[in-house]
C-alpha cells in the first residue's frame, strides 16, 4: 500500500499517472504483483501543510504576491513544491 500526500488541486488525469507511475515503481523494483498495489492519494489543502516553520498557504501567497511584509516568509528564498 502506498500513501500519497500531495496539496491539492491536481487534475484526475494527474492523479491517475500518479497511481500509474507508483505501481509500476513497486513493480519494477520489489517484484509487486500489479493487482496487489494499492495506491491512496491524500490531498490536504495548503493550510494545512506547513514548512519552514509557515503554512503553504502563507508560501503561495507570497509566490502570487499577495501577502505583505512578513518576515518570516520574507527572510528565505522558497520555491513552492520545490526539493529543499
Amino acid at each position: 500500500m502506498i500513501h500519497v500526500y500531495m496539496l491539492e488541486g491536481r487534475t484526475g488525469d494527474q492523479k491517475r499517472r500518479i497511481i500509474e507511475g507508483m505501481t509500476k515503481a513497486m513493480v519494477d523494483v520489489c517484484g509487486s504483483k500489479v493487482e496487489r498495489v494499492g495506491v491512496i492519494i491524500h490531498e490536504l489543502p495548503a493550510e494545512n501543510w506547513g514548512r519552514g516553520g509557515a503554512p503553504m498557504s502563507d508560501e503561495i501567497r507570497l509566490a502570487n504576491g499577495s501577502i505583505g511584509s512578513d518576515p518570516r516568509l520574507a527572510a528565505g528564498s522558497r520555491t513552492i513544491g520545490g526539493a529543499d
